[in-house]
């Protein structure tokens, strides 16, 4: 970060409003090379407390995924008052309270409120950096840009404009699956802020080459884009005996078009295989859906050490996304020695190479899905050997290795961009 202001360490602030694993990692990063000045957020906790006995299931699993270790607690800033009263307006089914943008405390009420408490904070001075993501760094870069700071901004998934292309063309062609989605459903203000954030930004981080190739849609844009792809945990052991009944396939995320659920459930279809899907349902009604769920195993949202389980005991992973960052669930099925199937849309480019470790398939292809798993049906040393490539991959993409190149992208910014 372009070395000590005044003979200081550099003061870097990290803002995100619920700390998604992307984002402890790069706290981790930033902590570990003594970065690490504020960690703004909504909800953070210590891993196990005295309350929690005394709180409903639902609420204790969301509550472990708000806690952080102690070296980072000890930097983090709370503003918990709008994602306290989104977490229990949702679970009372109050729905008008968090409906899309316009509630009283929707998602993007709560975003929007941490994106303004941090720019109040920044304003006071004594930060060199902000590493804000999308959707919640508009006033915080405005701020930034005031008193000098530099603006890092990371953008997890592709650029609007792409995917809302992608969504109308769909809408077109599943039109029972429209409901489900959710990103035709943003205004244009919403729209308009976060090009402008991408325009503020002095340096932008992704997750891979897939959303650094969209951001051309934006125009306006002079900030490097650095591609960082995200990391995998530690691999697993995987069986390697004679196969035991049909190959077990595995499905994990939100059910909807976006996800390519509807190719997913086309492509298995009549095929002897055993689907499982995890994942929450969308909002909207979507008879579709509920139909393929009843054909299959369905285990709704789980919480994580389940889903990495659910991951061991199955063979294969089906990932036919239309418009993706690089999710971290495809890295954690590599993790499991999972082979994946997905699309070049899903960020994994250069990280899954077809039919070695995985297949990489056309968008909207229930064909191409439904070919590679018949290959592996048929041919279960191919699918050992594919299962020992997807760990192999794992360890090479470590969340280690995206700790250290986060912090060679971060730490070099040192002109201050106005």
């Amino acid at each position: 970060l372009g070395g000590a202001r005044g003979g200081d360490s550099v003061k870097l602030l990290l803002t995100h409003p619920v700390g998604s694993q992307f984002v402890r990692q790069a706290l981790r990063a930033f902590e570990d090379a003594g970065l690490l000045a504020e960690y703004w957020t909504s909800i953070a906790r210590v891993p196990e407390s005295s309350w929690d006995a005394f709180l409903p299931q639902s609420l204790r699993v969301e509550l472990r995924r708000r806690s952080y270790e102690e070296d980072i607690l000890s930097k983090t800033r709370r503003y918990p008052v709008l994602e306290a009263a989104r977490l229990t307006a949702s679970r009372a089914g109050w729905r008008s309270l968090v409906r899309h943008e316009t509630g009283r405390f929707s998602t993007d009420a709560v975003i929007r409120g941490l994106d303004a408490r941090v720019a109040k904070r920044l304003r006071r001075g004594g930060i060199d950096a902000v590493y804000a993501y999308e959707d919640g760094a508009f006033d915080s870069f405005l701020a930034a840009r005031d008193c000098g700071a530099e603006r890092i901004y990371e953008l997890p998934i592709g650029h609007w404009r792409l995917g809302r292309r992608l969504f109308k063309e769909e809408a077109e062609l599943n039109p029972e699956w429209a409901g489900t989605l959710e990103g035709l459903q943003d205004s244009d203000e919403k729209l308009a802020r976060k090009d402008e954030e991408l325009r503020l930004a002095g340096t932008i981080v992704v997750p891979s080459q897939f959303v650094a190739d969209s951001i051309v849609e934006c125009p306006g844009v002079s900030a490097r884009v650095n591609v960082v792809n995200y990391g995998c945990p530690a691999p697993a052991e995987i069986r390697a005996g004679p196969r035991n009944g049909p190959l077990k396939v595995l499905f994990v995320g939100s059910l909807g078009a976006r996800k390519g659920v509807p190719y997913l459930l086309e492509a298995v279809r009549g095929l002897s295989v055993e689907l499982t899907l995890i994942g929450p349902k969308p909002g909207m009604p979507c008879p579709p859906l509920e139909s393929g769920l009843r054909e299959h195993r369905y285990l709704g949202s789980v919480p994580r050490p389940r889903v990495l389980e659910e991951m061991r005991a199955h063979d294969v992973f089906v990932f036919p996304t239309l418009f993706e960052g690089l999710a971290n669930v495809l890295m954690e099925a590599l993790s499991q020695g999972l082979v994946p199937i997905t699309t070049p849309n899903s960020g994994a480019g250069g990280i899954i190479r077809d039919g070695v470790n995985g297949y990489v398939v056309p968008i909207r292809s229930s064909e191409a899905v439904r070919g590679a798993l018949e290959e592996l049906s048929r041919d279960h040393d191919r699918l050992i050997d594919m299962r020992r490539q997807a760990l192999a991959t794992a360890e090479a993409n470590s969340w280690d290795r995206y700790r250290r190149l986060l912090v060679e992208v971060v730490s070099p910014v040192g002109v201050v961009h106005q």
